[in-house]
């Protein structure tokens, strides 16, 4: 499983999950009917290797959908939600010839009230962006590159300068950088703001948080080539302070936040793939963080798998 989900799809309260099957080529949704108890898969086919999951309703119909990044065959796929808490089949765009869709994610990019898909296309070094006609259906895809040889590996989405239009950032591997792009509100980006990870650090995974209560967005990155995570602090303008880094455990993958000990400041868990284990890093007010502690998950469990 490369990501997953957790949401009440059916609206029984009771929490369900729906995670990609990259081995068996599809999505499986799983029913929550006790606590801690869940029923049999139902399955949802996506075609080759599902690697990502964004949740939103994409048609106004106020039942949750959801798209995938199908890096096989080169496209994301389109599953709208039903009543009952089940799925239609996929609806499928295309995102280029040889494009690698490897992230995905949705939210409202030019301030239409309808909610738009962007997917990291990482092998065209680029990002794709699908704006939502308002019914469900989308426009082609319009890309933005990320820089040669980049392979943007992770993206978010958030409103970077506090001007109330969202904007977008990638984890790009192989230039071992993160990419800023600023939104206008009507389809268009300034051009990219490029921050250094540093030299083989293979940035990985990325997320966003506000790390030091400062009301403005800061980014932590997994580096996985070089087992650390690095934080970059807003300023509130869609610029970063210079990183800061912190040690995990080996092949760090994903970097899920919350409050996990309830003193108001964010923690970040860490799913380290190689050492089967996950690092918890606690948060202080000034947006530093203490040593890792870490967890074990098993034997050759290999966690990987990012949380939305």
């Amino acid at each position: 499983a490369f990501s997953l989900v957790i949401y009440d799809f059916n609206k029984d309260n009771r929490l369900d999950i729906l995670i990609t099957n990259n081995g068996t080529n599809n999505i499986g949704l799983f029913f929550g009917y006790d606590p801690g108890a869940f029923q049999k898969s139902i399955q949802y086919s996506t075609d080759f290797r599902p690697l990502s999951i964004a949740l939103a309703d994409l048609n106004n119909d106020n039942y949750l959908d959801f798209v995938t990044a199908n890096y096989g065959p080169n496209t994301i796929g389109i599953f709208y939600g039903l009543s009952n808490g089940t799925f239609n089949k996929q609806i499928i765009y295309s995102t280029g010839l040889s494009s690698g869709p490897n992230a995905v994610n949705s939210d409202d990019l030019d301030n239409d009230n309808y909610i738009d898909i962007v997917v990291a296309n990482s092998i065209l070094n680029n990002i794709g962006i699908f704006f939502n006609h308002g019914n469900g259906t989308f426009n082609k895809q319009i890309t933005f590159s990320t820089g040669f040889y980049s392979r943007p590996y992770s993206l978010v989405v958030n409103d970077l300068n506090n001007d109330g239009i969202l904007g977008i950032i990638t984890a790009n591997r192989h230039s071992d950088t993160i990419d800023i792009l600023i939104g206008f509100g009507d389809r268009s980006f300034a051009n990219v703001l490029t921050y250094k990870t540093g030299s083989y650090y293979t940035p990985y995974s990325i997320n966003i948080g506000n790390f030091n209560n400062h009301n403005q967005s800061d980014i932590v990155v997994a580096n996985r080539d070089v087992n650390k995570i690095s934080i970059f602090l807003g300023f509130g303008n869609g610029t970063f302070a210079n990183l800061t880094t912190y040690l995990t455990g080996s092949i760090p993958c994903s970097t899920p936040i919350d409050y996990l000990n309830n003193d108001q400041y964010l923690d970040i868990v860490i799913s380290n793939s190689n050492s089967n284990n996950i690092s918890i890093v606690f948060g202080y007010s000034d947006g530093t963080f203490t040593k890792q502690i870490t967890c074990s998950t098993g034997i050759n469990s290999n966690p990987y798998c990012s949380y939305k």
